[in-house]
C-alpha cells in the first residue's frame, strides 16, 4: 500500500474494493486507475457512461464508480442518475474539471486532484452509502 494511503473501506464485497473508473480521455484514465491501483484498490475502465453500464448490466462486480462528467454519448451525472436507478447500492463519485456543473446529490471532486484527495472521497463515499434522492 502507497505510503499515507488508507486500507480500502470494510464496505467492499472482496479484500481490495473494486472501483469502476469512467474517464473518456484514455491517459487522464489510465493515469487515475494506476495510482488508485497503486492505492490497492482493483480498478476496472470505462471510456464512457454506456461502456459503464454495460460492464455494470454483465455483472462485473464493483463497490463504487467515479465518473467524469464532460463526456460523449452520456455525460457522468446522466450515468450517476442511471445508477441510482439500476444499482442503487453503488455509490458514485463525479469528477471534473469544470466547477459549475449541476452534480446534485452526489459527491463531487474537482480535476485536478492529487490520488490523497480521490482515496478520501472514495472512503467517505463508502461509509456514507449511496446517494439519496
Amino acid at each position: 500500500m502507497a505510503a499515507g494511503m488508507s486500507a480500502p473501506h470494510e464496505a467492499c464485497r472482496t479484500a481490495r474494493c473494486v472501483v469502476l473508473l469512467v474517464d473518456d480521455e484514455p491517459l487522464i484514465r489510465r493515469l487515475t486507475a494506476r495510482a488508485l491501483t497503486e492505492a490497492d484498490y482493483d480498478v476496472i475502465e470505462a471510456a464512457d457512461g454506456l461502456d459503464a453500464l454495460k460492464l455494470l448490466r454483465a455483472g462485473s462486480p464493483v463497490d463504487i464508480v467515479v465518473s467524469d462528467v464532460m463526456m460523449p454519448h452520456m455525460t457522468g451525472v446522466d450515468l450517476a442518475h442511471t445508477l441510482k436507478d439500476e444499482f442503487p447500492g453503488v455509490p458514485v463519485i463525479l469528477v471534473s474539471g469544470y466547477a459549475s456543473v449541476d452534480r446534485a446529490p452526489f459527491p463531487f471532486l474537482a480535476k485536478p486532484f492529487q490520488l490523497p484527495a480521490l482515496v478520501g472521497i472514495i472512503t467517505e463515499t463508502l461509509a456514507s452509502g449511496p446517494a439519496k434522492a
